[in-house]
């Protein structure tokens, strides 16, 4: 047979240990770390991963290792407006002068009658004038309308500002009785102070704000917006939320909104300019998502920009020692981790850690959860969830086939048997038709509102509708159980994914039966994971569409050792193992939906108590050098026959960074997979390389593209091409 040019594809289908390595299935590896089927730019060709970034400048509790991730969603504290249709622009600038200042904070009430839209009135003795040559000037224009509006423009001062009085600013929220007449008592202001260069606020009420800002510089301009929506007026300095309130006006939804420029001293110090007024449109975000982070026993709080801080009466309140989990209920955050102690609520209205006590009655499930029995009442639940709007324990050591739920909408309600009887009383295995469940229980996994999954050691059980309101409990399998309580999670369509016997599992939304994803791939490699050493929890990446199966000590200590974890690419459904430097961990794992879609991500906790991420434009882990590697099946023309190759031409992306390529040859598949010592290396650059003239001759070969062991380099394979040719029998050696 000829020489031939055969291309050979990268792995696109990731790592298959289940089979003879001479019949290595097609589009498979035997052998591969720290690569992707899919490069940063999400393009569909072999790569090294992405690297990981701090996520956080600064460790969140000095060298404590994360123990725990998650987030609360709390009411927005700022609403934006967009802008409607236009409603005034004007070019507001008055150069007028005038020997007597007035603090517009004292102005009197003021009266005029006959207001005209557009024009410009003074303000003397607390009244206003029309027309008034030096003074006070207002640019009042009169909306009708019952939606909010929009104010913005510019506040500038020139050299002579900081020497005379002056002030300019805005109007909102004129109160008007349906005529014209406007009463000054019951507007609001903002406006920039000549005495001492500050932004002021002052509402209908009152009450009044002063910004840290100070305008000192010569002919410096500020952007102030004002947003009123009728039900809460916010103030932006140069685009950065000022203040915020809920004071209302007293007047009808007829109204005047304008601005105005109030001087002192003899000459020009400051102007209001390029005034808009537009229609304002709400554009409410429903909700501000708040990172929660726990490390050395205290509970953090905060966000990407603002950095973590410590919960009011949060600091090592959780054992160090023990796993945390929680979940996220009404705006609260509730946690546990196995000890009555546990048991704690963040309430982000005020940042402020409390004993989870309820109300009725007045203990959680402790021991074995029941009224008599018990017998460790320092013990608490490990597990929970949230399923139809109650809050579910289980794990209680001394009752590990007992399930608990609160009542509906109220965490603090733990009353199984009340006065009456009702469909959204708390409710528990024990105390329930729907009863307690046969295996011991290793996991909680609701889907939505519809089926809650117990996870057992041997089992599945599906909880279907309320268990207080005619509920049942099935099983589902007896063959396929789920490893512990991290070991499950949901993609972005509902489908449930866990770990358990025989590898990892796929279950559809709604509770069918579950299919492997591991199938005879990686079965063996999976199996031999030690339960009494390593946690698996299960993380679903929203941004590369695939599933990290992390392996976590399971005593909390850092390992000796980095774990190998591994990875599965939906697209291309293909598994690849990872390994990350051991400080960084993780020790803990979590997808973070933040409000701002670039700080949305996978954060990983490490041993060092800094949090991570993948950051596609990232080259190594947080400047530690990523070590990866791909090998390509055996190359064999037959299995008593010889191949030579004799040439390679091979494309790297036009963007890649240098990498190595190696070249093995043996007498066999599976001693080729083995060797260690390649026949030949080369070096290769971005783009085509020059044709690689290396001759091999053996019963089977095989090629490796890894790393160069360089920090910050990524490299990306485009193809390769082999030309080779069979050329007789095969030699033992």
């Amino acid at each position: 047979m000829p020489r031939q040019a055969i291309e050979i594809p990268f792995p696109y289908k990731g790592l298959d240990e289940g089979w003879a390595l001479g019949r290595q299935p097609k589009g498979t590896t035997p052998s591969a770390l720290n690569v992707r089927p899919i490069d940063p730019s999400d393009r569909v060709r072999g790569s090294q991963r992405t690297g990981l970034a701090k996520y956080l400048d600064d460790a969140v509790n000095g060298t404590s290792p994360i123990q725990m991730i998650g987030h609360v969603s709390i009411p927005a504290s700022v609403s934006t407006m967009t802008q409607g249709g236009l409603l005034l622009s004007e070019t507001f600038d008055t150069t007028v002068s005038s020997d007597t200042y007035q603090s517009l904070a004292g102005y009197p009430a003021a009266h005029a009658s006959s207001l005209t839209v557009n024009s410009s009135y003074g303000v003397t003795s607390g009244t206003l004038q029309s027309n008034p040559g030096t003074g006070n000037r207002i640019l009042v224009w009169k909306t009708a309308i019952s939606g909010g509006y929009m104010v913005w423009g510019k506040f500038l001062a020139n050299e002579n500002f900081g020497t005379q009085f002056g002030d300019a600013g805005i109007l909102f929220r004129c109160a008007s009785d349906g005529s014209d007449d406007l009463e000054i008592t019951e507007f609001g202001v903002a406006f920039l102070h000549g005495d001492d260069h500050k932004i002021y606020v002052i509402f209908p009420d009152g009450t009044q704000y002063a910004s840290t800002l100070t305008v000192t510089s010569v002919q410096s301009a500020h952007e102030i917006r004002l947003e009123d929506d009728r039900g809460a007026v916010r103030v932006y300095v140069d685009d950065v939320l000022f203040v915020q309130t809920d004071a209302e006006s007293s007047g009808a939804t007829n109204g005047y909104v304008g601005v105005f420029a109030e001087y002192g001293g003899a000459a020009t110090i400051a102007y209001a300019d390029n005034w808009i007024i537009t229609e304002g449109r709400l554009a409410q975000q429903p909700s501000e998502r708040r990172l929660i982070v726990v490390s050395g026993g205290t509970v953090y709080h905060g966000t990407h920009d603002d950095g973590l801080a410590a919960a009011t009466d949060g600091d090592g309140v959780l054992n160090p020692s023990y796993v945390v989990r929680g979940v996220e209920a009404y705006g609260k955050f509730y946690f546990c981790n196995g000890k009555s102690t546990g048991y704690l609520i963040f309430d982000p209205s005020d940042d402020t850690v409390v004993t989870w006590t309820p109300t009725a009655p007045d203990v959680l499930p402790v021991a074995n959860g029941e009224a008599t029995g018990g017998v460790d009442t320092t013990l608490g639940a490990s597990m929970i969830a949230l399923y139809r709007g109650r809050i579910v324990l289980s794990g209680l050591y001394e009752a590990p086939h007992n399930w608990f739920m609160s009542a509906v909408s109220d965490p603090l309600n733990w009353d199984y048997d009340p006065d009456e009887t009702t469909a959204i009383q708390a409710v528990a295995g024990n105390n329930s038709d729907a009863g307690k469940i046969g295996d011991v229980i290793t996991c909680l996994a609701p889907f939505s509102d519809d089926i809650l999954v117990f996870g057992c050691s041997q089992s599945l059980w599906l909880l279907r509708g309320d268990p207080a309101a005619g509920g049942a409990i099935d099983a589902l399998s007896y063959q396929i159980g789920i490893s512990g309580p991290d070991a499950a999670t949901w993609d972005d369509s509902g489908n449930l994914y866990f770990y358990g016997t025989g590898g990892v599992w796929r279950m559809p939304t709604g509770g069918g039966l579950p299919s492997s994803l591991t199938d005879t791939r990686l079965k063996g490699e999976f199996g031999d994971i030690d339960s009494e050493t390593y946690r698996v929890q299960l993380v679903w990446d929203r941004m590369f569409d695939g599933l990290h199966m992390f392996l976590l000590p399971a005593d909390l200590t850092e390992p000796d050792s980095a774990p190998t974890h591994y990875y599965w690419d939906r697209r291309t459904d293909s598994w690849w193992k990872d390994q990350f430097p051991v400080g960084q961990g993780p020790s803990f794992a979590y997808y973070y939906p933040a409000d701002n879609a670039d700080d949305r991500a996978i954060l990983m906790g490490g041993w060092d108590s800094y949090l991570r991420y993948y950051l596609a434009s990232q080259k190594s882990d947080d400047g530690t050098v990523i070590t990866s590697y791909v090998d390509t099946a055996p190359i064999v023309t037959g299995d008593l026959t010889d191949t030579r190759l004799s040439e390679l031409q091979i494309t790297m992306a036009s963007g890649s960074d240098a990498a190595l390529l190696k070249g093995y040859a043996a007498a066999s598949p599976e001693a080729v997979v083995a060797a260690t010592l390649p026949r030949f290396q080369r070096r290769l650059a971005a783009g085509r390389n020059p044709s690689i003239l290396q001759r091999l001759w053996a019963n089977a070969l095989r090629l490796r593209i890894q790393n160069t062991g360089t920090a910050g380099e990524l490299w990306t394979l485009e193809t390769i091409t082999a030309f080779m040719e069979p050329v007789g029998r095969s030699r033992r050696r």
